[in-house]
């Protein structure tokens, strides 16, 4: 029986990671992962039974951690207040960023017809439960009244798309930390507040 190699599989692996984020899920094939990484196609069905088995073998933790980054938020940094929640939270995600960028690339457009394709929902609807807490600490603090509800879902869609972008144009890790710092915590606070109004109460 022919033993596994690992640096075999790093090939594989690695070949497979930039075609998929050349090409995404859908346009990358077996053979082309064959073709880049000189392995034959024989070989990498060794390694792998499939190309949805060697997509999520790659990109699955991915996934799982950038959700989990929601859950700090909601759930791990109860005792902080809501700036220091957003300021710590902002962080979370500009290291993340940095540190995934080019499977966060493939989540964002290339994950059609996947498991993970449900990625940009679920993060939308993270960005909107944020806004709307916001809002209720904005409300209680202040008196700022959010009447038009939409708004959580216009800033939930605009923040996912500004780091979508952000994820394929920028690869200075300042000029990451520079633009969620500033569109993140605006968003949720400069926006909110321009859009509510002073409760008469």
């Amino acid at each position: 029986m022919q033993v596994k190699k690992e640096s075999v599989y790093k090939d594989i692996y690695n070949s497979a990671l930039n075609e998929f984020w050349k090409n995404g899920y859908e346009k990358t094939t077996m053979r082309s992962i064959a073709e880049s990484s000189g392995i034959t196609l024989g070989n990498i069905y060794r390694y792998f039974p499939n190309k949805a088995s060697l997509f999520e073998t790659i990109i699955g933790s991915t996934y799982v951690n950038f959700l989990n980054i929601f859950d700090s938020y909601h759930n791990k940094l109860s005792k902080m207040t809501h700036e220091q929640k957003l300021s710590f939270y902002v962080e979370l995600i500009s290291n993340f960023l940095i540190y995934n960028k080019k499977k966060l690339a493939i989540l964002f457009a290339g994950s059609k017809g996947t498991k993970f394709e449900d990625f940009e929902q679920k993060i939308i609807e993270n960005f909107k439960n944020i806004s709307i807490k916001r809002a209720e600490i904005l409300n209680t603090e202040e008196g700022i009244v959010i009447e038009d509800q939409e708004i959580h879902s216009f800033i939930a869609e605009s923040l996912f798309f500004s780091l979508k972008k952000i994820a394929f144009i920028f690869e200075e890790e300042e000029k990451i930390r520079k633009y969620l710092t500033k569109i993140i915590p605006g968003s949720y606070t400069d926006l909110l507040r321009k859009m509510g109004s002073k409760s008469s109460d």
